[in-house]
C-alpha cells in the first residue's frame, strides 16, 4: 500500500476476528490499519507502516490522539466477544516528510483509545442516550446475536501488544478519553517486549480522563515496553528483515531451514512457518521451532516450492520475521 490518501485498512463496527499480516504501508494519509469500535479476537502482525497521519489536519491539544500509525479506536474486548486484538511484530515509522508536518509529528505511532462514554449508545427512560441521544455507527450485536440498539457496548479494553517497533516516532501508548464507567482499557492493556522509546502516553495515575503523562522508566520495566529488558525479540534492524537471517537448502531429507546469525537476545527461539508458494499467509502452517543459531535448525519434508515464514519467539510472544522462499533445485 502506497500514497493512501486515507486509512489504508479500516475495520469498522462489528469486524470482529480478522488476520491482517505481511503489509508494508508507506506515505499513508491517515492510519496505517485502524478498528473503530470492532477488532474482538483480531490478529494484527508483522505489518510494517512508514509513513502515517500525512493528510490529517490539526487537531487541538499537545498531543494528537486522532489517528495512530496503528489505531485502536474503541476497539477490542466486548460484550460481544471478551478477547481483545493482538498487535505483534509490528513496526511503525515517523518519516523526514511527516515530521516536517506541525501536526503529524507529535501523532501516536502505536495508539489505544477508550471513548466508550461517546461511542456506545444506551437505552434509557426517554429513549436513546449517548452522543447526539444516537447511535454514530449502527447497531452492535450482542452475545446473543440481537442487534438493538443499546443491547451491548465496545471498549478498548484486553488488547495486547507485544514484540513492536517504533522508529523516530515521539509518542506511542493508551489514552481514555470519554470512557464510560464500565471501561477497563488502563487495567486490561497488556505491552510485552516492545521497543517504542521512552515517550510512552498513559493516564494520570490511570484515571480515565486525566492529563496523559510519560510514563517513567520504572512503570516502563513494570509493563516490559522499555527496551532495558535483557530479551529482544524485536528491533530496528527487523523493519530491513536483518534483525536475523535464515537459510533454506535442499537436502536428501527434505529442506533444511537455519538460522544463521541473530542480533536478537536472551532466550529467544524461532518459529518456522510454511505454505505453497503463491499462498495467502492466512494458510501458514507451523512446522516447527528452531531453538538457536548455528548449522542444525530442522528439516521440513517435501520438494515442491515453499515459502517459509521464520519469526522470532519468546514465552509465547512474536517479534521480528523474515521471509523466504525453498530452493527448488
Amino acid at each position: 500500500f502506497e500514497n493512501i490518501g486515507g486509512t489504508a485498512l479500516w475495520f469498522d463496527t462489528n469486524a470482529e476476528g480478522a488476520y491482517v499480516a505481511y503489509n508494508t504501508f508507506n506515505n499513508v494519509g491517515f492510519s496505517c490499519v485502524m478498528f473503530e469500535i470492532s477488532g474482538g479476537g483480531s490478529k494484527v502482525e508483522n505489518n510494517k507502516c512508514v509513513g502515517f497521519g500525512l493528510r490529517k489536519k490539526a487537531s487541538a491539544g499537545a498531543i494528537d490522539t486522532t489517528t495512530g500509525g496503528f489505531f485502536l479506536s474503541t476497539s477490542g474486548g466486548n460484550e460481544y466477544r471478551s478477547i481483545g486484538i493482538r498487535v505483534q511484530g509490528n513496526f511503525v515509522v515517523r518519516t523526514s516528510a511527516q515530521s516536517r508536518k506541525p501536526i503529524a509529528r507529535d501523532r501516536v505511532g502505536f495508539l489505544e483509545l477508550d471513548q466508550s462514554g461517546l461511542r456506545n449508545t444506551q437505552v434509557g427512560m426517554f429513549g436513546l442516550l449517548g452522543a447526539a441521544g444516537k447511535p454514530l455507527f449502527g447497531r452492535i450485536l450482542d452475545n446473543t446475536g440481537s442487534g438493538q440498539v443499546g443491547s451491548s457496548s465496545y471498549h478498548s479494553d484486553t488488547n495486547r501488544w507485544s514484540g513492536n517497533v517504533a522508529i523516530n516516532t515521539t509518542w506511542v501508548g493508551v489514552a481514555m478519553r470519554g470512557s464510560d464507567s464500565s471501561a477497563n482499557t488502563y487495567s486490561t492493556t497488556k505491552w510485552q517486549l516492545n521497543r517504542v522509546g521512552r515517550n510512552f502516553l498513559f493516564g494520570k495515575n490511570g484515571i480515565p480522563n486525566q492529563k496523559l503523562v510519560s510514563l517513567s522508566p520504572h512503570q516502563m520495566s513494570t509493563l516490559e515496553i522499555n527496551p532495558y529488558i535483557p530479551t529482544t525479540i524485536n528491533n530496528e534492524l527487523g523493519l530491513d528483515n536483518a534483525a536475523f537471517t535464515g537459510n533454506a537448502k535442499l537436502t536428501s531429507r527434505g529442506i533444511r531451514i537455519t538460522i544463521s546469525s541473530s542480533s536478537l537476545t536472551g532466550r529467544v527461539k524461532y518459529q518456522v512457518l510454511a505454505q505453497p508458494c503463491g499462498g495467502s499467509y492466512g494458510s501458514l502452517v507451523k512446522v516447527g521451532t528452531i531453538n538457536a543459531t548455528g548449522p542444525v535448525g530442522i528439516v521440513v519434508n517435501g520438494c515442491e516450492c515453499t515459502e517459509f515464514v521464520v519469526r522470532a519467539l519468546y514465552r509465547g510472544v512474536i517479534g521480528a520475521f523474515i521471509r523466504f522462499s525453498s530452493p527448488l533445485t
